[in-house]
Parts: C-alpha cells; sequence; structure tokens
C-alpha cells in the first residue's frame, strides 16, 4: 500500500518543518545545511538544483529567523552532494553517515530510479533515524507518487513509511508534501520556491510574492539598462550621421578655398611687390592643409593640393629659399603619389605627379 501524498501546498511543509525543526542539529552548527539525495541517473537534475540553492539569495527580511536549516543568512549553501564529496567507495558507508549526521536537512530526488536505489533509501532511513523525519525534503522530478505501476513509483520505501522505535520501517505509511518539478505540477521553478519556503520556514505565498518583486525590480534595471543603452546608440548615430553629412560641406569648402588660392596666386606671381604678401600666404596654407581630415577630401582636392604645393614651391625657388621649396615641392609629390596609386593609368595624375 502507497502514502498518500500532496505537492500543492508547501504553506504545510513550512509550518510543520519550521515548527519541529528547531533546536537539536539543525540551529546553525551543522557543517551543510542540505544533504542532497538522489540517484545516479538524475545527476544532471541534481548539479542544477544544487547550483540553484548555493547561489540562491535569501531575502533580507528572513535573515536571522531560525529554520530548518538552521539561523537564516544571505545564503542556503554549503550544500552536499555525495557524488561530488566523497573521497573514494571504501569510505562511502562511513562518509555518508558522517555528512548525514553534519546536516540540517535531507532533500531527496524523487524518481523511479531513485525509488530503487538502495543508497538513496539507505540515506533516508540514516537520517530519520537521527531523529530528524520532519526535516526531510522532496523534490520530484520524475515518475509518479502512489503508482500502481511499481516500476513508475518516485519515493523509495524509506520515504513512504515511518522507523519504528527499533530502527525498522512500520507498516503504516505516511502522508508525503513534495514539490512536483514536473511540467505538470509545480514545474521547475515553482517547484524550486517551494522548496526554499520548506528550508527557511516561511509560507510558499510569502517567498513567491519576494521573488515577484525581486524579479519586477530586476526587469526593471534590464529595462532602464536598455533604454541608456538605445539612448547612446541613438546619439552616437545621430553624430555619425552629422559627421558623414558634414564631411561633403567641408570637403566643397576645401575645394572652394583652395581655388581662391590658387587664383590669387597666379595673379601675385605676377606682381613683384607682392612677395611678401606672397610668403605670408605660402606659410598659411599649408597649416590649413594640416587642419583638414584626409579623408574627408576627394581626388579633385588632393590634386589642388598638389598644385598648390607646386606653386608655393616656385615662390620659394624664386626667392632662393631653397630648402622650403624643397618641403613644399616635396608636399606636392606626396599627394600626387597618393592619387597615382589610386589612379594608376590616369594620364593627369601621371602628369601632375611628374
Amino acid at each position: 500500500m502507497n502514502p498518500p501524498v500532496s505537492s500543492s501546498s508547501a504553506v504545510d511543509v513550512s509550518a510543520a518543518a519550521g515548527a519541529t525543526g528547531v533546536g537539536g542539529s539543525a540551529n546553525g552548527a551543522n557543517r551543510y545545511r542540505v544533504f542532497l539525495s538522489y540517484s545516479h541517473a538524475d545527476t544532471p537534475r541534481a548539479r542544477w538544483l544544487m547550483r540553484r540553492l548555493e547561489g540562491y539569495r535569501v531575502p533580507e527580511r528572513f535573515h536571522g529567523r531560525t529554520a530548518p536549516i538552521g539561523a537564516v543568512g544571505a545564503r542556503l549553501a554549503p550544500v552536499f552532494r555525495d557524488r561530488d564529496e566523497l573521497p573514494t567507495a571504501d569510505d562511502l558507508g562511513e562518509a555518508v553517515q558522517g555528512a548525514l549526521r553534519q546536516s540540517a536537512t535531507l532533500l531527496v530526488l524523487g524518481s523511479p530510479l531513485a525509488a530503487r536505489s538502495r543508497w538513496v533509501n539507505e540515506e533516508v532511513l540514516s537520517f530519520k533515524r537521527l531523529g530528524r523525519a520532519d526535516r526531510i525534503f522532496v523534490r520530484i522530478v520524475g515518475g509518479e507518487p502512489n503508482a500502481v505501476d511499481e516500476t513508475e513509483e518516485c519515493f523509495p520505501p524509506g520515504l513512504r513509511f515511518p522507523v519504528g522505535s527499533a530502527g525498522v520501517l512500520q507498516e503504516k505509511p505516511v502522508e508525503l508534501i513534495a514539490g512536483d518539478a514536473r511540467a505538470h505540477g509545480d514545474g521547475k521553478d515553482g517547484a524550486f520556491i517551494r522548496l526554499v519556503a520548506g528550508l527557511l520556514g516561511v509560507g510558499f505565498d510569502e517567498l513567491q510574492q519576494r521573488e515577484m518583486e525581486r524579479r519586477q525590480r530586476r526587469m526593471f534595471c534590464i529595462t532602464a539598462s536598455s533604454l541608456v543603452g538605445m539612448a547612446i546608440t541613438l546619439g552616437l548615430a545621430v553624430l555619425a550621421i552629422r559627421a558623414r553629412d558634414d564631411a561633403p560641406r567641408r570637403q566643397e569648402n576645401s575645394e572652394l578655398v583652395m581655388a581662391r588660392m590658387l587664383e590669387d596666386l597666379e595673379t601675385r606671381l605676377k606682381k613683384a611687390d607682392q612677395l611678401e604678401t606672397l610668403d605670408d600666404a605660402a606659410k598659411k596654407v599649408p597649416a590649413y592643409f594640416k587642419s583638414l581630415d584626409p579623408r574627408d577630401l576627394a581626388d579633385r582636392s588632393n590634386t589642388q593640393q598638389a598644385k598648390l604645393f607646386t606653386q608655393i614651391g616656385q615662390i620659394y625657388l624664386a626667392r632662393l629659399r631653397y630648402a622650403d621649396a624643397t618641403e613644399s615641392f616635396a608636399a606636392a609629390l606626396d599627394r600626387a603619389s597618393g592619387l597615382v596609386t589610386r589612379h594608376p593609368r590616369d594620364g593627369e595624375t601621371l602628369f601632375e605627379r611628374a
């Protein structure tokens, strides 16, 4: 005969565990807060649950209270998962017994394989013989409770029946309250909240409300961060568009200025009495070119620069200022050579470089 089971009320789990789980070794003196018992076939589920338990942050309002896990702090850790922490197979029995004695609660993953596992059943019995039957929690991950087909039963015998004073199982089954992680039950996350509520000795509704508020705050932070990121991205996009639109205007202005300079220089070259003015212009033109971004200049602008530097070099050459003339001619050659690299077969470009 199988015991009745309920998976719908974590409030009952919390109240019962909170009422009877205080004192003894659950007062915070244990090395482990939770001993996780499971079948080897359920290892992936056990690993996931252990990470969730050890990473869970307990709401601050519950800190300091006495619960089945002991004195409640910021975390539920440490959790003992025997397949990870047992040193060798030879030490299995004593290591398990020692860990069970140092654990405030026992958490069993219920599944058909766990129900038939000798080790899971022995861990449950050992924990009950320590007088801690009221601090055993169950999470159904597969199979069925009270199954007609024995192969589908998810609870080992040690869970379904109480241990008598002689340390042996009695015939009358006990009512089990378990979190149902199956899709048609509480679901993976819902069952986790029910479990945490039991471990903390608080009501499920109270903890669920706290989790909803925490989730809303997290979503608010994520949304706010996303909006800030979008605003920054939009601002950068606007700046990029403006820079793109400014580039043609700068190029157009540059070409216009250089065209006027060329026209002005050709006129002044014919007037010997204005050589000082030409010399002043020859100093300012290179400085102006350095203020321009070469990426904003088209081939036409670079061609005009080459011509303008050539004329400036001729001014210096006429005044016997050979070093200044050489620098200007070199600048003209640099721009003309760059144009030839881009247009190696263009006759005008080749002529200008020559």
